[in-house]
Parts: structure tokens; C-alpha cells; sequence
């Protein structure tokens, strides 16, 4: 593994220079929970634009066929019927989406846009010869639980592969050091927006200009080339072994 400790920096790290940037080191603006908050909210926001965080689990499929999303997953990749266990599978097929698919809350039957096959739908096509998708395994996803069809019994356990958020709501985030300067200067724009709002028109040009650098040098909206952008092409650039590396240290912070 390539990835080490050092290759990450706390959100400690990262509030020390936020909080002298907007001059809050006593708290007094906001809390060190808020802080926090916005370093996990920028962290979400560069995993949607950049799928950083690629993870994978394996859950056991229960009677009623409906599993809770992993905790911070946003956008699911692929989904697999397994038998067997993590270190040794004996049999494997892909889940296909069913549009508008909802199973039972007992998992026995199921209402559908379309209960003959998938043929319309626009992310999966029929690939599997049959003309038609009548003897696949199916999905879907509402109010955070993946509904699977009830033919998914046969199989012991379910894998998933999806994206993250790098960061599950309520922990406290590592920021990958390619990040520290894009999470820093995103934190910076959200706190002195709140102070810009605060102040009183004597200090509002001061604010405002500080406000106004935090933003160019994030430019989230990649106009010039800001913080934000260069995390984007920094990550872009890791090949898929130091992904790999990346994903394996964040989850062994975390749990």
C-alpha cells in the first residue's frame, strides 16, 4: 500500500487555518460542530463531482428482500448475488434496475412500470440474449432501501459497489492532502458569507474583500483555475491503484 497516514490531514489541520483566515478562534461565530459539518459537506461535494470515494460491502439478503443503502453511499455502481462468502465466492449475477420497481414490504410480489421485462429502460438495456429481461434479478432504490426481487433469495448475500461521500454523517472527516487547500478555502467561503451578513456596515468592505479572495481561490464554478479545480485534475490523475490504496486507509480510519 502506497497511501499512509501522511498522505491525509485532519479537519484540526484543517479548522487551524480556517478559523485565523476568518478570525474565529474563540468559537464565538460558530461552533467547532458547524466547522466540521462544512468540512464533511465539501468533502460530499467533490465526491459527486469526482467520485474520490469508491467503496464496496456485502450484506446478508433477508426474507423480505429489502437492505438499507450503506451508510454514505450516493450513487450505486453495481449490484451482485453472491454465494458463498467474501473470501471464497461460489456463484455470482449481476442485479439489473427495474424502473419503478417496489416489492411487498413481506418481498412477495411487486408493482412496476413495465412487469414483463426492461426493454425501455434507460439504464439497463437487454444484454442477456433472452429478449427480454423476465428471468433476471431485479432492483430498485426508495427511501433509502434497495428492494430487491424476491428470485434474489436464492442467493446468501448481497454485494454492493458504490460511491461515497468520504465521510459518513456524525464522523469526524480526513481530508486526503490533494483536498487541503480546495476543503480550506470551501469552509472559508461558507464561514465569512455568515459574516459578511453579521457585520456592520463600517466592517463590511474588510469582510467582503476577504470573502471575495476566499472565493477566487476556490472558484467552485472553475472560471480560473481555483483550488476546487485543481483537487478535481489532482484526482482525476490517481490511477486505479492508488484509488485502491486511498480507499483502503479511509476505511481503516473509520472503522
Amino acid at each position: 500500500m502506497n497511501s499512509s497516514n501522511l498522505n491525509f490531514v485532519t479537519s484540526n489541520e484543517i479548522l487551524a487555518d480556517v478559523l485565523k483566515i476568518v478570525q474565529d478562534e474563540g468559537f464565538k461565530m460558530n461552533s467547532k460542530g458547524w466547522y466540521t459539518s462544512q468540512i464533511q459537506q465539501g468533502l460530499s461535494e467533490m465526491a459527486f463531482d469526482t467520485y474520490f470515494d469508491e467503496r464496496s460491502e456485502s450484506v446478508d439478503i433477508p426474507h423480505n428482500c429489502r437492505i438499507q443503502m450503506p451508510k454514505g453511499a450516493f450513487n450505486i455502481k453495481n449490484l451482485y448475488l453472491v454465494n458463498g462468502d467474501d473470501c471464497d465466492i461460489e456463484s455470482s449475477t449481476p442485479v439489473y434496475h427495474k424502473k419503478n420497481f417496489i416489492n411487498a414490504p413481506s418481498g412477495d410480489g411487486y408493482v412496476a412500470n413495465n412487469k414483463g421485462d426492461n426493454g425501455s429502460d434507460p439504464f439497463h438495456k437487454d444484454t442477456s440474449g433472452k429478449g427480454g429481461h423476465r428471468n433476471l434479478y431485479y432492483y430498485s432504490v426508495q427511501n433509502g432501501e434497495i428492494m430487491l426481487s424476491s428470485n434474489c433469495r436464492g442467493f446468501k448475500k448481497l454485494f454492493i459497489q458504490f460511491s461515497g461521500v468520504g465521510t459518513d454523517i456524525g464522523e469526524v472527516p480526513y481530508i486526503p492532502v490533494f483536498m487541503r487547500q480546495a476543503i480550506k478555502d470551501y469552509v472559508s467561503v461558507e464561514a465569512l458569507t455568515i459574516k459578511v451578513a453579521m457585520v456592520p456596515s463600517s466592517e463590511l468592505n474588510r469582510w467582503s474583500m476577504l470573502l471575495n479572495k476566499a472565493e477566487n481561490s476556490l472558484d467552485i464554478q472553475e472560471v480560473r483555475e481555483g483550488s476546487w479545480l485543481k483537487a478535481r485534475r489532482r484526482i482525476k490523475k490517481l490511477d486505479s491503484k492508488q484509488r485502491n490504496d486511498i480507499k483502503e486507509r479511509m476505511q481503516k480510519m473509520y472503522y
